[in-house]
């Protein structure tokens, strides 16, 4: 039985009465408590809810915006390869975040969507999966046409833009040292 895709996961299939996240670009691996309901349907209690919500976000938070295991792997193991797929990301991002906001400011919403698209594509090949996220949910809000929430979404992503781009020094220095 497959569940719908939910934010913080990509998808979760139902072995012997248990869930198991699929866990394929490093997404929180949290399992929600579940619940058979009469219907053959799953449930998830309130309290578990808010805990998986909690750790996820601390989860989130805690670590690197880029993730430079995923990254050689999604790279077959060519460390120089994925160094040089990442310094080519970090160089996007501050132009991407650039036309984000110019069609924010135009309330462009279909070109809004196809940056953000791009933008989140772009961030899952890079590993960096919050980014991913947060792109995705922009997408969703800008097939609303409410502009106040792209907004909101739009500072967001500019932020988690920011943190990539910081912390690339440290992820590069890191890289190049596990391949000397």
């Amino acid at each position: 039985m497959k569940w719908p895709i939910s934010p913080g996961r990509l998808d979760c299939e139902w072995h012997s009465g248990q869930s198991r996240p699929l866990n394929l670009l490093g997404i929180s691996t949290v399992t929600p408590d579940r619940t058979p309901t009469p219907n053959g349907s799953h449930s998830q209690s309130p309290q578990s809810r808010f805990a998986l919500a909690e750790e996820e976000f601390y989860d989130l938070v805690n670590r690197s915006p880029i993730e430079p295991r995923i990254l050689v792997e999604q790279c077959f193991g060519d460390v120089p390869f994925a160094l040089s797929l990442l310094e080519e990301f970090v160089t996007i991002l501050a132009d991407r975040r650039d036309k984000l906001v110019q069609a924010a400011h135009e309330a462009n919403f279909t070109q809004l969507a196809m940056l953000a698209h791009a933008l989140k594509g772009a961030a899952g090949y890079a590993a960096a999966s919050r980014l991913s996220q947060l792109c995705a949910h922009l997408e969703d809000v800008v097939a609303s046409h409410d502009l106040a929430q792209t907004w909101q979404h739009l500072h967001n992503v500019s932020s988690e833009i920011t943190r990539c781009v910081q912390e690339f020094p440290n992820i590069s220095r890191k890289m190049s040292s596990a391949t000397t």
